[in-house]
């Protein structure tokens, strides 16, 4: 069943739960209470459409979390996907990614990957100090 856009973004601050999102959630949620959003129309995907499209309708800091398991991989432009969900996560939002690395012999066999991940590539978007090493400034 697809919800629509409008009465999801109305409801998200009338709840009292947190709002989750999953995007690119594919045929299987990570939790069935969040909003999956999905480019493809399967069960449990709550808004057919692309992810741009999606995000841009939704107000600033009205999530709380965002989920994405082996979506990103598969787009062009990340940075594009990082400013819009960092604009709409409120301030101490939680951002949970799972991507292959781009060592993963999987990774170049697929022809619809199209952006690699390192251990630093988040870095490159956030300050990090997780690691040793500096991400350098161009």
């Amino acid at each position: 069943m697809i919800i629509d856009v409008n009465n999801i973004i109305k409801n998200m601050g009338n709840s009292p739960s947190p709002v989750v999102l999953d995007i690119g959630c594919g045929p299987r949620k990570k939790d069935i209470a969040s909003i999956g959003i999905d480019v493809l129309q399967f069960p449990g995907v709550d808004i057919v459409g692309d992810v741009h499209e999606v995000l841009a309708l939704l107000p600033d800091g009205s999530v709380d979390r965002i989920y994405s398991s082996h979506f990103m991989e598969h787009l062009i432009e990340l940075g594009a996907l990082i400013r819009e969900l960092e604009r709409v996560l409120k301030p101490g939002g939680e951002l949970r990614v799972i991507v292959p690395h781009f060592s993963n012999p999987y990774f170049y066999s697929d022809p619809t990957h199209k952006t690699p991940f390192g251990l630093y590539t988040f870095c490159y978007f956030a300050e990090c100090d997780l690691f040793s090493r500096k991400v350098p400034s161009y």
